[in-house]
């Protein structure tokens, strides 16, 4: 963010400030209050009351001082805080520096994150820390107010926080008064007595009043420093001054607007000119207002007026730019709007021709809406929203694009399209494709009418990466694929951000349509472009896509890392238990309870499950469901079961997912077979052969995520329903399937039905193999769930596999033993239960998993005897491939030694 460094210093007077004994001496107890409020209306000498203030404690030994002047641009979170923090960094440069990283990090912080890393960069200092902030009252956003609230109330005993504020701050002082931790200072307190009328006199060069005089004014005024300041610039220097206070009466607006008359009647035609014109300035340089007036002599201007103390403050040392006194232009404006209607929408024109010729692109914005040139405050816009969007500043962007009328808004393909973006994250989807094929249509016109092309390829480029966004979010991959590649071969990387997105999107899709094999290249492109681009909040969703697509890989371990990096990262960009850490965090909770890791699963899904709808991907929503409902029929609790199927259901009906939808559909089919609700299967079944799904059953080219868990569901009704042997050959399909993709986490669901299916058709020997399979295969990654879920079939066949009379010989039969004893605590009568079933075919009769022709031919050079090096030679690989081979062999053998890899597969005809 670009700095106004004007706005870190405090404004001054060139004719000095006078001393208040009573108020300065409140600044020697500043340091021991969290809080110090002054508020009054405009116009009673907060400003300078503060400065004073500021004056005497930034010559405290071990003090920190910061000033910060508010204006409407900073009415927002980021906004507030960044120059807070550079307020303080004026006095302490080293002053949060992980606080202005996360600023500037983050797409939309929140006010509890905002909070928690100002705190931490207060706590990091030993000296007190006292910061000024100037009209308060200007601050109107929700979530900056509540962050001072917290900042005020966590805070640690080194930080002071001093308003000026013409009301109260937004949040209630009860506890800080309890505590006796904050001072007030009011209208009473403010107002001017006769020794500071006096000085105030002096202060303008002229002799105090008659003591009947000062008190006149100082009962016409009641005090109000702005009053007693206009009435001796009109007395100027006249001797009789019973005339004057003798018209001085009335209400303060009324007595200000006299007094602001009397003072334009008293200056020449030339000085009220520059004063009316450049009255609309909020701050003004001697550059601007020679463009805003029209003239060159401008910074003489500004020094008389200066000199005669016209109300106007200096915001820098170098006295470069000024502001006047709030109440001081707010008069002058209403005179301009008087005398010179016709002019005040170029005035305003040209100052935002200035601001935005010189970078001050908000300033600028708000100058050609206040001169209602529509067209200029559009094309503004259009040149920075992608900027605001990109800064997070979605509230600004939305806010400002609020202020254009709605026919010129439309003809912005820029904002419109950012706009689109930001309200696909919150699932808007039909108001966002409105929007996209509004700008289409837009485009088309352009190029009918021969627009440049240049630009109308640009803007159609962004087009596409937001259907590509839309598709994403819709869950719709073969879409997202094909938008992906039609925009990769030419899209730019001089926006690293968006071309960084294109590579996730990609991930997303083919991990949807079990292509893995590019995973770890596409992770490493899209996170350099990141990097380029400074975000650290779209991380956040990058590694959300990255952890099911390692997991599905059976790489479990870097699945949690990644999720658990995206639940820090989340933390740090938008504060603890939002929405934005609800997304990885669902996901890890499936992850979790795939393992048995109940109790953590549990505490995430309580924690944070209920946030996981407002934002995410549809992978998130499918976690937050599944996990809910096996976790409650883990407890027994069938209700509470069926009560997340059906917010599922409802929530995939509402946004349209057909993903979610399917797989609360396999929810219901497991709960129908739990419950041996066999008219709901048979319905089921007859359904799927009316509406011709048995293509699903048949993996290929063309499937994608969501079928696996029709395939899943269809076969465990057919088992149900007496179709075993039919069964058996759909799980043997996808098995292979998922295999020969490397999906592990969907083989081994896949081996797990096929081997419960095998033994229902009557075929135990190969079920036995399938199972034992199928416990290679989870080993490694610790799939466990999936085992148990299976329930008492499931626990049958790994008992006779790895039962107490098997003595376990490597990583697999351990495994097996693993999920026997989880088993067990899962259902202590489950093992006791086995006794009744009739006993089957041997053991022996279920060989290990056959080994590939690399395996065989690495481990029969094993059996001559051939040392790892030597085979590296022979085969043409190096020695860690070799390692690698060996480990495949030991974990399908189940052995952990060479030599008893060699006699096992000799055993079984593998070798």
């Amino acid at each position: 963010m670009d700095m106004i460094r004007t706005r870190l210093r405090p404004p001054t007077r060139g004719a000095g400030l006078i001393e208040r004994e009573k108020l300065d001496r409140i600044a020697g107890r500043i340091r021991q209050r969290r809080l110090v409020l002054v508020k009054a209306p405009a116009g009673y000498g907060k400003s300078s009351l503060l400065h004073r203030w500021h004056m005497a404690l930034a010559q405290t030994p071990g003090t920190i001082t910061g000033w910060l002047s508010l204006d409407t641009g900073l009415d927002d979170l980021r906004s507030f805080f960044s120059y807070t923090a550079a307020a303080i960094r004026e006095s302490a440069p080293d002053f949060g520096a992980e606080l202005q990283n996360f600023l500037e990090s983050a797409r939309e912080p929140t006010a509890t994150r905002v909070a928690s890393a100002f705190v931490n960069a207060l706590m990091a200092r030993q000296e007190h820390v006292v910061l000024f902030v100037d009209d308060f009252h200007l601050l109107t956003d929700k979530a900056a107010i509540r962050a001072v609230e917290m900042v005020v109330r966590d805070a640690p005993p080194n930080f002071h926080l001093v308003v000026a504020s013409r009301q109260s701050p937004g949040f209630s002082l009860a506890r800080l008064r309890m505590l006796g931790e904050t001072d007030e200072i009011d209208v009473e307190e403010l107002r001017f007595d006769a020794d500071e009328l006096d000085s105030f006199a002096r202060l303008f060069g002229r002799e105090p009043l008659a003591g009947d005089e000062s008190e006149r004014l100082l009962s016409a005024t009641e005090g109000w420093a702005a009053g007693i300041q206009l009435a001796l610039i009109s007395l100027g220097q006249q001797e009789d001054v019973a005339p004057f206070l003798a018209k001085f009466t009335g209400e303060h607006r009324m007595v200000s607007e006299f007094l602001l008359d009397d003072v334009i009647e008293n200056l020449t035609p030339k000085t009220v000119d520059f004063l009316l014109r450049t009255s609309i300035l909020e701050t003004f340089n001697s550059a601007l207002c020679n463009e805003v007036v029209g003239i060159d002599n401008a910074e003489a201007q500004i020094a008389a007026l200066s000199a005669q103390g016209l109300f106007i403050f200096s915001l820098d040392d170098e006295r470069r730019w000024f502001r006047y006194h709030h109440l001081f232009s707010e008069m002058l404006q209403r005179i301009l709007r008087d005398r010179l209607p016709a002019e005040v929408a170029e005035l305003h024109r040209k100052a935002s021709k200035w601001y935005e010729t010189h970078g001050h692109m908000e300033l600028a914005f708000s100058h050609a809406i206040r001169a209602e040139d529509w067209a200029s405050a559009g094309q503004i816009l259009e040149s920075t929203c992608t900027d605001l969007f990109y800064e997070g500043k979605l509230g600004t962007l939305s806010r400002l694009a609020s202020q254009v009328p709605s026919d010129v808004l439309n003809g912005l393909p820029r904002v419109q399209l950012e706009l689109a973006w930001s309200i696909i994250l919150e699932w808007r989807f039909d108001d966002a494709t409105e929007i996209i094929t509004r700008v289409e249509r837009m485009l088309e016109r352009w190029e009918a009418n021969g627009g440049a092309s240049e630009h109308i390829e640009d803007v159609r480029r962004i087009v596409l990466h937001r259907r590509m966004m839309l598709a994403l979010f819709m869950d719709d991959v073969v879409e997202l694929e094909r938008s992906v590649l039609a925009l990769l071969h030419d899209f730019p990387t001089d926006d690293p951000y968006l071309r960084g997105t294109l590579e996730n999107c990609l991930i997303y899709a083919r991990r949807e349509m079990f292509r893995l094999d590019r995973v770890d290249q596409m992770d490493r492109a899209a996170r350099d472009f990141f990097e380029r681009s400074g975000s650290k909040f779209v991380l956040v969703w990058h590694e959300a896509i990255l952890g099911p697509t390692f997991d599905l890989r059976g790489d479990t371990a870097m699945a949690r890392k990644s999720l658990r990096s995206a639940m820090e990262i989340a933390e740090y960009v938008d504060g603890r238990a939002t929405p934005l850490q609800a997304m990885p965090a669902m996901l890890l909770a499936e992850m979790l309870y795939e393992t048995n890791e109940l109790d953590e699963a549990e505490e995430l899904i309580s924690q944070l499950g209920p946030l996981t709808e407002r934002l995410g991907f549809v992978d998130n929503l499918c976690s937050y469901f599944v996990t809910r409902s096996r976790l409650c029929q883990r407890r027994d609790d069938l209700e509470g079961a069926r009560e997340a199927i059906a917010a599922g259901e409802a929530s995939a009906d509402y946004r349209g997912f057909s993903r979610l939808k399917r797989r609360m559909w396999l929810e219901r089919v497991r709960m129908a077979v739990r419950a041996g609700d066999f008219t709901f299967m048979r319905a089921e079944l007859i359904e799927a052969e009316e509406q011709l799904q048995q293509r699903l059953l048949t993996p290929g080219q063309h499937t994608i995520g969501q079928d696996e868990y029709f395939a899943l569901g269809w076969s465990l009704m057919a088992c149900q329903t007496g179709q075993a042997k039919a069964a058996v050959e759909v799980l043997r399909r996808w098995a292979s399937f998922t295999g020969t993709r490397r999906a592990v986490r969907s083989e081994v669901r896949f081996l797990i039905a096929l081997s419960s299916a095998l033994s229902l058709a009557g075929e135990r020997g190969e079920a036995l193999r399938k199972m034992r399979q199928a416990v290679q295969k989870a080993a490694a990654p610790g799939y466990i769930s999936s085992f148990l879920d299976a329930g008492a079939p499931v626990l049958g066949l790994l008992q006779e596999l790895f039962g107490p009379e098997q003595a376990p010989t490597g990583p697999v039969s351990t495994f097996g033993v693993e999920l026997l004893r989880m088993f067990s605590q899962s259902d202590p009568n489950a093992l006791a239960s086995l006794d009744t079933l009739p006993s089957h075919e041997p053991v022996e009769q279920a060989p290990p998993e056959a080994l590939n022709d690399r395996e065989r031919e690495v481990l029969l050079l094993v059996s001559h005897g051939k040392a790892n090096k030597d085979i590296a030679r022979l085969l043409g690989m190096t020695e860690g491939t070799v390692k690698w081979y060996m480990q495949q062999v030991f974990s399908k053998l189940d052995v952990r030694r060479r030599s008893l890899a060699v006699r096992r597969a000799r055993q079984h005809g593998l070798l």
